[in-house]
């Protein structure tokens, strides 16, 4: 109901900065997908403000939002062992961002699984894995560019081809690409090609 007030929604007024920290994003999107408060930050983005998140506040930043759950495998002790159909949760996210999907604290958390069983779901979307101490800056033209110590790899099964199941649900294809990216590497979303 907060996130309806106008008198909360007010308190950004004349901000040209938004930060989400970490945490759940799936509390993110509870809370404020649908609510004056979100409209408002899309008003901030849409006049040059710079919208940004840490973690969990990086994760929705896309339309199609990884939750971080599992929906086969229950055993919390080891998790994201395989790459299977509808083993992956995903939700709505914020959508600034919508011809990718984020995944966060990447490779020091191997995160591949996950990430590949996502794109392989959902194979218009890129999947884009930002590691720890890591960023991407998403400019208005759809390109981006790494900042950090780690890396951000790149998941593209745009043009994969024999994406298939077998009777326990793994996922099999062929030719994904995958681009590994490091500080000062460009990326376009557009052409979904690494800019040299």
């Amino acid at each position: 109901e907060d996130a309806d007030k106008d008198s909360l929604v007010e308190i950004l007024s004349g901000a040209t900065g938004i930060f989400f920290s970490g945490g759940d994003q799936s509390y993110l999107t509870r809370d404020m997908l649908g609510t004056k408060l979100l409209e408002k930050v899309f008003e901030i983005y849409n006049s040059g403000g710079v919208i940004s998140g840490t973690s969990a506040g990086a994760a929705v930043m896309s339309k199609l939002m990884i939750t971080g759950n599992e929906l086969i495998n229950k055993d919390s002790s080891d998790i994201f062992i395989s790459i299977q159909k509808n083993n992956v949760e995903v939700k709505e996210g914020f959508g600034f961002i919508k011809s990718a999907f984020i995944d966060q604290h990447f490779i020091k958390r191997k995160r591949l699984n996950r990430s590949i069983s996502v794109v392989l779901e959902n194979p218009d979307l890129l999947g884009i894995g930002i590691d720890e101490s890591t960023c991407i800056v998403v400019y208005p033209d759809e390109t981006f560019e790494v900042l950090g110590e780690n890396q951000v790899m790149i998941f593209d099964a745009t043009n994969s081809s024999n994406i298939k199941l077998d009777k326990n649900g793994n996922l099999g294809a062929e030719n994904i690409k995958m681009h590994l990216l490091i500080n000062g590497d460009r990326f376009d979303l557009k052409s979904k090609e690494v800019i040299e």
